[in-house]
């Protein structure tokens, strides 16, 4: 809490002058810019850690949910990126259709639902590719904790969130797996769940 509170403090310090247009950090003084660069490094380190924990906590609270997006990831990757990019081509439209044709009262309204609506989607699909992907590794590394969801989403998030730290390539990378990760959330709206408890990857590798 006290990282916290010191990180809104620099922001209730910085903002104004960010706003008011001189946020160059040249204009800053010199003894200012070590605060500010600092403000910006925990705020990065926040928002991928909030990613990892959002995460676990989908894997905590739907874990069917996680597995079948897992499986549905690994075996239909195409469309799921697909379902992605429609999605995203989709909203943009709507929200300039929105922009030109309808009141500002409407237009934020359908714009905050929008934006909600894909974070739930960006955040579900990023547990799924976790889970994919941390179960892999607990496969290769004959890992004792292979078969545990949790640890799975973990593992996969926290490598997820090191190749995004790549400048560049990175993030390109990041963004491929989020557009196929929200399709595959997508999807999964859109599937009958229920039955018995699906198998792992593993399991249906093999």
């Amino acid at each position: 809490m006290k990282t916290l509170s010191l990180i809104l403090c620099c922001l209730c310090s910085y903002a104004p002058p960010l706003l008011a247009g001189s946020g160059k950090l040249e204009n800053f003084p010199a003894g200012s810019r070590i605060p500010l660069v600092f403000l910006v490094i925990c705020l990065i380190i926040i928002l991928k850690i909030g990613w990892c924990a959002i995460a676990a906590l989908h894997a905590i609270l739907l874990p069917k949910h996680t597995i079948r997006g897992s499986q549905l990831l690994v075996r239909k990757t195409f469309s799921c990126a697909t379902a992605g990019v429609l999605l995203v081509v989709f909203l943009a439209i709507l929200i300039k259709l929105l922009f030109d044709f309808t009141s500002p009262t409407v237009y934020l309204g359908v714009t905050f639902v929008t934006v909600t609506l894909l974070f739930y989607l960006c955040a579900s699909g990023f547990a799924m590719a976790s889970h994919a992907i941390g179960e892999r590794i607990q496969i290769s590394t004959a890992s004792p904790t292979t078969g545990s969801n949790l640890h799975a989403v973990l593992r996969g998030g926290a490598l997820l969130i090191l190749i995004d730290l790549f400048p560049i390539f990175g993030s390109i990378i990041m963004l491929g797996v989020l557009l196929t990760a929200a399709g595959a959330a997508l999807v999964m709206c859109f599937t009958k769940q229920g039955g018995a408890w699906p198998q792992s990857n593993r399991e249906v590798a093999s």
